[in-house]
C-alpha cells in the first residue's frame, strides 16, 4: 500500500528508507486537524464571530495571534497534499526500478476503492457525525439516519481515496514506457491541469448552484448540506463528489496534482535544480492571487466548505511554501537524520504512521468529553458532550478541556503503536489488500521510530535507491 500510510505486506524489507519531511508534516497536519476539530466541536465559534466589532477593538497583537492561528487551522488540503507527494513519490520510484506500471495501478486502484468504502462506512455508521456519534451524544438510535445524511459529505478520507485512483491513472499513462524521463512533458500535464480545476472551480460551483432543484433553497443553496440532503438522488450524490460539500473534487483536485507533481520530480532522475525555489515562487503567487481576487471583489470564505476560490489560493499557497522550506531546511542540508531524533519530531511521526486511524475514530473523543462533564459537571457546570458549550471568556476551560482530550488520543497512538498497530485503519486496508491476492500474512511496519531508518537527503536524491529499501 502506497497511499500515506507506512503499512506495507510481505514485500517490506529491514531498512526502509523515508522523507523526515514528509511524515513529519503528515503527523503535524492529523494533530492539527484534530485539534481543531475538539476545538470547534467545544467552543461557541459563532458566537465569538458575531460579534465582530468588539473583535477588532482586540490588540493588534492578539489579533495577529488570532489571524495566524485561524489560517493554519483551515487549512484542510494540507493532509491531501502530503498524502499525494508521498504516493506519486512511490509510483515514480518503483516504476523507475522496473516495476510494472500497470500492476501498480491495480493496487493503487483497488487502495483508493477500499479506502472510499471504509470512509463512507466509518464516517456514516462509526463516525462522530455518524449514527453511532449521535446515538452515543443524545442517548438515543438514529436509525440510520445519519448514514443516508453522510453518504452526501465528500471528507478527508472520500477525497484521498478519489484522488488515488484519478492520480494512478494520470501517473501509469505518464510514467509508462520510461515516461519519467519525461520531465517537462510530465510538468506541462500537471501544470495545466491544475490550472483548469482552479479556474473551472468557480465556474461549476455556480453551474450547479443554479440548476433546477426540486427542493428550493429558503435561506442557503448548494452546497449546503440540510438543501443538498432534501435533493437527494443519484444525481446529486456524483455532484456531491464534483463539488459538494466539504471537500469534493473541485478544487481540492488542484492540492492532489501539485502534490503528485512534486512527488513525481522528487524522484525524477535528474529533479530541477531549483525546484524547491520555482515551487516556492508558485505558492507566493497562489496567495497573491487569492489577495488580488478578494481585493477585486470575489467572496472570502472562512468556515464554509467547500472553500471560495480565493480562500482556497491562499490556502494552498501557503502550504507549498511550508512543504518548499521543510525540504530546505531538511532534507537540502543533509539534516534528516539529526531532526528525525528530535523529541517533537517523534511525538508527530507516531502521530503520523496512524493518521488514518487517528482521523477515522474522532468519536473516540466523545469519551474523555464525557469523564470531564462528571467531573466538572457542578462545577462550571458544563456538559462537554454538546457542541458550543464553552462561550467567549471562559477559554481557560477549553485550553484545559483540549490538553486533556489530545492526552486521551496520544494513548490511544501509544497503545496502537505498542500492538504493532493490529486493527488499525491502516491494518484493516492492508488486510483487505491481501484478501484479493490471496496472501495470509498482514505485516505492518509499526517500528519506524528507530535508529534503522536510512533518511533520504534532497541533494542525493539524483542518485539511483534500489527501490526494493524504501518504504514510504
Amino acid at each position: 500500500m502506497n497511499l500515506q500510510s507506512p503499512s506495507v505486506s510481505e514485500e517490506t524489507l529491514k531498512v526502509p528508507r523515508r522523507l523526515v519531511t514528509l511524515d513529519f508534516l503528515r503527523g503535524v497536519a492529523i494533530f492539527g486537524m484534530t485539534l481543531f476539530h475538539i476545538l470547534f466541536k467545544m467552543y461557541d465559534v459563532e458566537g465569538f464571530m458575531a460579534n465582530q466589532e468588539e473583535i477588532l477593538n482586540f490588540p493588534i497583537i492578539l489579533l495577529i495571534i488570532m489571524g495566524v492561528f485561524a489560517y493554519f487551522g483551515s487549512w484542510y488540503g494540507f493532509f491531501l497534499l502530503i498524502s499525494s507527494v508521498v504516493n506519486s513519490y512511490v509510483f515514480t520510484r518503483k516504476t523507475k526500478a522496473n516495476v510494472d506500471p500497470s500492476k501498480l495501478l491495480i493496487k493503487q486502484i483497488s487502495s483508493g476503492a477500499i479506502l472510499i468504502v471504509l470512509a463512507y462506512f466509518i464516517e456514516g455508521i462509526l463516525g462522530y457525525y455518524g449514527d453511532i456519534g449521535y446515538s452515543i451524544k443524545k442517548l438515543e438510535w438514529t436509525n440510520f439516519a445519519y448514514f443516508k445524511v453522510e453518504l452526501l459529505w465528500i471528507q478527508t478520507l472520500q477525497i484521498i481515496g478519489l484522488c488515488l485512483i484519478i492520480n494512478g491513472l494520470l501517473l501509469f499513462f505518464l510514467l509508462r514506457n520510461d515516461g519519467y524521463k519525461k520531465v517537462i512533458r510530465n510538468i506541462s500535464i500537471f501544470a495545466c491541469l491544475i490550472l483548469l480545476v482552479l479556474i473551472f472551480t468557480p465556474f461549476i460551483s455556480n453551474w450547479i448552484a443554479n440548476s433546477n432543484w426540486l427542493y428550493p433553497p429558503e435561506e442557503l443553496g448548494w452546497p449546503d448540506i440540510t438543501f443538498v440532503y432534501h435533493n437527494r438522488s443519484v444525481r446529486t450524490w456524483f455532484l456531491t463528489i464534483i463539488n459538494g460539500p466539504k471537500q469534493p473534487l473541485f478544487p481540492y483536485l488542484a492540492s492532489s496534482f501539485m502534490g503528485s507533481l512534486i512527488g513525481m520530480l522528487l524522484a525524477a532522475p535528474k529533479p530541477p535544480k531549483r525546484m524547491l525555489l520555482l515551487f516556492s515562487l508558485v505558492g507566493v503567487l497562489m496567495i497573491a492571487s487569492g489577495v488580488i481576487l478578494i481585493v477585486e471583489g470575489l467572496p472570502f470564505t472562512f468556515l464554509e466548505q467547500p472553500p471560495a476560490i480565493t480562500t482556497y489560493l491562499l490556502r494552498l499557497g501557503g502550504q507549498i511554501c511550508l512543504l518548499m522550506a521543510m525540504l530546505a531546511l531538511i532534507e537540502s542540508r543533509g539534516k534528516g537524520k539529526a531532526f528525525s531524533n528530535r523529541r517533537i519530531v517523534k511525538y508527530f511521526r507516531r502521530w503520523s504512521i496512524l493518521s488514518l486511524t487517528i482521523y477515522s475514530l474522532h468519536v473516540l473523543e466523545l469519551l474523555p468529553r464525557w469523564i470531564l462533564s462528571l467531573i466538572l459537571q457542578k462545577q462550571p457546570g458544563y456538559n462537554f458532550m454538546e457542541e458550543g458549550i464553552i462561550g467567549r471568556g471562559q477559554e481557560l476551560w477549553l485550553f484545559l478541556a483540549i490538553i486533556y482530550v489530545l492526552l486521551f488520543y496520544e494513548l490511544v497512538v501509544r497503545l496502537f503503536v505498542r500492538f504493532r498497530m493490529k486493527g488499525s485503519f491502516e491494518w484493516l486496508i492492508v488486510k483487505f489488500q491481501n484478501l484479493f491476492k490471496g496472501v495470509k500474512s498482514t505485516k505492518i511496519v509499526s517500528d519506524l521510530l528507530g535508529d534503522e531508518i536510512e533518511w533520504i537527503e534532497y541533494r542525493n536524491i539524483r542518485e539511483e535507491i534500489p527501490i526494493k529499501e524504501q518504504v514510504v
